[in-house]
Order: structure tokens, then C-alpha cells, then sequence
């Protein structure tokens, strides 16, 4: 048979179902493509790239910091709660992402700065 043919006439039904399992799968979708931005844009902010440090890139983007932070911690939350029981998968990947953060001081000025370890902390 060619595709070129007369396709055999679709069902409503069969229709219905074609529709309806792609509306279902766009969350899933949607979900699993907002972790990954996410998860992305978390670890190029407090991971070492080279000799550029999370530092270097706070000071960069300077007193637009602390929003970036809470940008980051709202859409952490939406995901960590449309995921919960549901993909504990990706809220186990979460946790683990942000175990990777180290301890921070959003200033007054907007400007995010990284404290600083105690040597106890380092052992």
C-alpha cells in the first residue's frame, strides 16, 4: 500500500484517544523539560566551570542575584510540589541538586554572596 492511498476512515473514538494522549503527555513532557532547565541552569550557576567559581558569576551578575535566587527557589517549589508522589524520581534528583548549593547571603542590594567555610566545615 502506498501512501498515496486513501487512508482507511478514523473512528471518533480512535480520534478522541489520539487527542486526548497527547494532551495527557504534554505535562509529563512539560515537567520533565522545566527539571531539566532547571537542573541546568542550577548547576552552571554553583558549579566550577574551568577557573570561573560560583563567585565569579555572583559578582557578574551583580544586584540581579537575589532575584535570580528566588526565581530559582519559586520554580523549585512548583516542581518539587507537582512532583511529589507522582515523580519521586524527579524530587529525589532535586533533593540531590540541592544538596550541592553552598550556603549563601542574599544582601540588601540585591547582590548574592557565598559564605564562607570555617576549616571545621572542611574536614
Amino acid at each position: 500500500m502506498s501512501i498515496l492511498n486513501p487512508q482507511p476512515e478514523v473512528t471518533k473514538a480512535e480520534r478522541v484517544k489520539r487527542l486526548t494522549d497527547d494532551i495527557v503527555e504534554t505535562p509529563r513532557d512539560t515537567a520533565e523539560q522545566l527539571f531539566q532547565q532547571w537542573d541546568h541552569a542550577v548547576r552552571m550557576l554553583w558549579s566550577k566551570q574551568g577557573d570561573i567559581t560560583p563567585e565569579d558569576k555572583l559578582a557578574a551578575i551583580g544586584t540581579d542575584a537575589a532575584e535570580l535566587i528566588a526565581m530559582s527557589r519559586a520554580l523549585t517549589v512548583f516542581l518539587t510540589t507537582i512532583c511529589t508522589g507522582k515523580r519521586d524520581d524527579l524530587v529525589e534528583k532535586i533533593k540531590v541538586r540541592l544538596a550541592t548549593i553552598p550556603a549563601f547571603t542574599t544582601n540588601k542590594d540585591g547582590t548574592v554572596t557565598i559564605d564562607p567555610v570555617s576549616p571545621l566545615q572542611q574536614e
